[in-house]
């Protein structure tokens, strides 16, 4: 844990956008709350393992999000929404 916060979401979209080699992220057990994630799966298409567990995030402010980026990405293989306040059932439907 780095106590990543809500702007360090912003900033690894940024990195991402421009990135192409990263293709494992976990910044699980930090603080991003549900705006430094919603920031930063607009640009995780690339990744093949993205561990966003335990940072805070909550379901109905993430879900268009991680719809988007489930049905946009062929690469991912893993993806850890574990100890986030997330019903799944809304992205049953993807």
């Amino acid at each position: 844990q780095t106590s990543l916060g809500p702007e360090a979401g912003r900033h690894l979209a940024t990195f991402l956008q421009h990135d192409r080699t990263l293709q494992n992220l976990d910044i699980s057990c930090n603080p991003l709350l549900s705006e430094g994630v919603c920031a930063l799966l607009a640009q995780c298409s690339r990744l093949r393992i993205l561990d966003i567990a335990d940072t805070g995030c909550r379901g109905e402010l993430v879900h268009p999000q991680l719809a988007s980026l489930l049905q946009r990405t062929s690469s991912l293989t893993r993806l850890s929404l574990a100890h986030n306040p997330i019903e799944i059932r809304p992205l049953r439907r993807i």
